[in-house]
């Protein structure tokens, strides 16, 4: 679990107001945390960048095997960018493990409301509402459990912590220390700037995943004359 008090002190050190074992004035944890947060903050606009792994149970209903997960959804809750793990709870407290399956997996099934207790769930990450579709259709009232990822949330305190893939608290502590160089009049060391940068390319890369490239039909044919577009003539 990643503290943001660890964090700050942590990103402080690298640019060497702090040393460790040092006790940080509470106006500088206050200013790391308002820090932190803008920047959690503007990285919220960035597609690819950093998630936190947050676990939530839903209650299913009998007969609905799609529901919609978001602000405003069948399940009202943040919004997950992926679901890395489910598992249904059933009313004697026993877990049973759900398959987290690809869209081709699940348009291949044929009868997709037959009933029974769901062993895999399709995950569509549409916006702003993503959607859970269930195979089969639940046909008992029960509690499904994700693991699922989301965009890091603001820190409430110093003491606020979420849990981060690998990789991901390294970056928050290069990168805090960048931004809160310039508020104590320092030029951060190259090798903390480098690499803020370099651990931030490896995470946008990692969760970068690649859609289809879809063609303007337009710009492949020549209308009823059919052949190749010619760049040239028009």
């Amino acid at each position: 679990m990643a503290v943001a008090k660890d964090i700050i002190e942590a990103a402080l050190r690298q640019i060497g107001v702090a040393r460790r074992g040092m006790k940080l004035d509470a106006a500088d944890i206050q200013e790391g945390l308002a820090a932190l947060n803008r920047m959690v903050d503007s990285w919220a606009l960035e597609e690819f960048m950093i998630y936190a792994v947050s676990q939530g149970n839903f209650t299913l209903t009998g007969g609905k095997s799609e529901y919609t997960i978001g602000s405003g959804g069948d399940f009202a809750a943040t919004r997950p960018e992926d679901v890395l793990s489910a598992w249904i709870r059933d009313s004697a407290g026993i877990d049973h493990p759900v398959s987290t399956i690809s869209r081709d997996r699940y348009n291949a099934i044929c009868s997709k409301n037959s009933p029974g207790r769901p062993t895999e769930l399709y995950f569509d990450p549409q916006y702003p509402l993503a959607k859970l579709m269930l195979w089969p259709t639940p046909s008992a009232v029960e509690d499904l459990y994700l693991d699922q990822l989301v965009k890091v949330p603001s820190f409430a305190d110093e003491n606020t912590s979420v849990s981060l893939p690998p990789g991901y608290e390294e970056c928050l502590v290069c990168n805090l220390a960048v931004r809160l160089a310039p508020e104590y009049g320092i030029t951060p060391p190259d090798e903390v700037r480098n690499q803020a940068l370099q651990i931030k390319g490896r995470i946008t890369n990692h969760n970068f995943k690649p859609g289809m490239f879809q063609h303007d039909i337009g710009l492949l044919s020549l209308g009823s004359h059919g052949g190749s577009f010619n760049i040239y003539s028009g």
